[in-house]
């Protein structure tokens, strides 16, 4: 439009805006009254507001004077959705309750939060659904009388409803509730009773639970040599044995020191309550002769058990057999013996008595058995014609090299056998377990070596023998270097897992179930190889690739069977790895 400014709002400083026309006449100006304007002088102040003003008459504002606008310009009292007005404990409602005649957009509540008793009041910034209750938040408890209605709120004033409220009990009606670290201390019933049943001092329970499960282990662990075997010295201290809180006293009529000149017998019968025998070599003071030295406690409340107490001496054939009651209650035995260098055989057969072999000596002939009891060999590079060493319900430890020409034999129940090195040249070599695992670090130079046990693994480093044959149930079998002529890995419910190396025309017959198998063969390995599975896989991989000339007869996901090698060499080998539902892996790269 021309002529105008540009800025927009100049067209209202316009005559075309403020002139009056013949379609919109000029509406009437207001008058200002400034505060230094005389003309405002007279004139009487302006009515006070009232929010019922528009309903009424002009005449009822003029008579009424200043002290009914007392609260003018103040704002009248919500009641929040927080306020005790409407979520009340005590009275029992919560959220306010409306007539139907009230109308919606009114002051709901005249009364001010002031009014409200300090005990009652609760906090603004907490949402609509907190419930007081140790700090925790719920669901505020039902109404007393959810089905009853809620009372009409009473008129005000203002012609608006207020919520009702219980009446506040006072003096000794009053409730005498408490909040503390406790929780509830007031009388009656906690208030959250029947919806929450967590205790707030559970972590602190079972804080107190772990440090005593602690503290136990660290007693069991300070005392753990007289809890777990640990053999006693040679020498051990008389009169320090009790049985029912009454001392031992020693068997006299037993004697102390038995001579030998060439083998030795130890034999006990019956039934003892416990001890241990320590078998050394002979000792260069005693001239190189060999010798007995027992000693037998007795802590029974029979008075007469030592007549039924017996022994049997054989000087030349070193031997001393001890007769003990069957019903030999607080009966201890201990005895050293020393073996003469001259000596062939070493016999000892006890019962509930530790057995330990501490030092080196040459003997062609070891035989120890116990039962109930623990047996350690720890002596020195022995070496003999054949070691039998037997237990039952105890754990056998070979902690050092044994080297036998024809035969070792170890055999355990319900515990561990553990083997370091055994060398059998061209014999044979057997560790028989049940219920207990079989460790051995290696077994070499063997024609064959026998492993079996039930319901425990059995782990071998090396393992070298013209036939080897481990057998398990329920427990993994692991041989990390295996070689010989014949292999039999089997086990079940338990992994398989074997390394063969050397031979290439190694007949190995592997099998488990219900896990997997991983067996590494010779890189030149020439035969026939099986591999079957169920709901698994069967894999093979060849380091030589190509060169390996692997040709399959049946090369299906669960099964392979072929030959490698075309058969070349004059003796053919044969591997058969069988499982299920686990994978079977054959790997010709060792």
């Amino acid at each position: 439009m021309a002529g105008y400014s540009s800025n927009p709002k100049a067209y209202y400083n316009q005559a075309e805006y403020t002139s009056p026309s013949a379609q919109y006449p000029s509406p009437a100006q207001p008058v200002v009254h400034k505060p230094d304007d005389t003309s405002a002088e007279g004139l009487p102040p302006p009515p006070p507001y009232s929010a019922s003003s528009a309903n009424t008459p002009s005449s009822a504002q003029e008579n009424r004077s200043s002290a009914d606008y007392a609260k003018y310009g103040s704002i009248p009292a919500q009641a929040g959705l927080l306020d005790p007005v409407r979520n009340d404990p005590v009275g029992g409602h919560y959220g306010p309750t409306r007539s139907t005649g009230e109308p919606r957009g009114g002051d709901s509540a005249s009364a001010s939060a002031s009014s409200v008793p300090p005990w009652q009041r609760t906090n603004p910034h907490l949402p609509r659904d907190w419930y007081n209750d140790n700090n925790r938040r719920s669901t505020p408890p039902p109404s007393s009388s959810p089905s009853a209605p809620a009372p009409p709120l009473p008129s005000a004033p203002s012609q608006h409803i207020e919520p009702q409220r219980s009446p506040v009990p006072r003096g000794r009606d009053r409730p005498q509730r408490s909040w503390s670290l406790r929780g509830w201390d007031g009388p009656g019933p906690h208030p959250n009773n029947g919806r929450d049943n967590r205790d707030s001092g559970c972590c602190r329970k079972w804080c107190k639970y772990l440090f005593l499960a602690i503290l136990i282990w660290l007693v069991l662990l300070k005392y753990s040599d007289i809890i777990q075997f640990s053999p006693p010295s040679s020498h051990m201290p008389q009169g320090d044995m009790k049985c029912d809180d009454r001392p031992a006293k020693l068997w006299e009529a037993l004697p102390s020191n038995i001579r030998i000149e060439k083998n030795v017998r130890a034999v006990l019968e019956g039934h003892v309550s416990g001890g241990r025998v320590v078998i050394h070599p002979a000792r260069p003071e005693d001239g190189g002769q060999g010798s007995i030295q027992s000693r037998v406690r007795v802590a029974s409340k029979d008075p007469s058990i030592t007549d039924r107490m017996h022994y049997a001496v054989d000087r030349s054939a070193g031997s001393l057999t001890l007769m003990m009651p069957q019903s030999g209650e607080c009966i201890y035995v201990e005895m050293d013996i020393y073996v003469p260098g001259s000596a062939q055989s070493v016999f000892v057969r006890m019962a509930n008595v530790h057995i330990k072999v501490d030092g080196q000596m040459t003997v062609d002939s070891v035989s120890l058995e116990t039962s109930n009891a623990g047996l350690r060999f720890v002596q020195s590079g022995w070496r003999g014609r054949e070691l039998v060493l037997t237990s039952q319900n105890g754990e056998i430890r070979v902690e050092d090299t044994i080297e036998a020409s024809q035969r070792v034999e170890i055999q355990t129940s319900n515990a561990a056998l553990v083997v370091r090195d055994v060398l059998s040249r061209q014999g044979q070599v057997r560790l028989e377990n049940a219920n207990g695992q079989i460790d051995a670090r290696s077994i070499t130079d063997a024609k064959t070596a026998e492993i079996v046990t039930s319901n425990g693994p059995v782990h071998v480093d090396t393992l070298r023998a013209d036939r080897i044959a481990v057998e398990s149930a329920n427990g993994w079998i692991e041989i990390n270097r295996a070689q010989g002529n014949n292999l039999g890995l089997k086990t079940s419910n338990a992994p398989v897992n074997a390394v063969v190396v050397d031979h290439d025309h190694v007949q190995a017959d592997i099998s488990t179930s219900n896990a997997p198998i991983n067996l590494h063969m010779p890189s030149k390995f020439s035969g026939e190889f099986f591999m079957q599975t169920s709901h698994n896989k069967v894999i093979l991989k060849d380091s030589l690739g190509e060169a390996g000339r692997i040709q399959y007869q049946i090369n299906r996901d669960q099964l392979k069977q072929g030959i490698r090698l075309d058969g070349a060499t004059a003796e053919i080998g044969k591997v058969s790895a069988i499982s299920t539902n686990a994978n079977v892996m054959i790997a010709f790269d060792s």
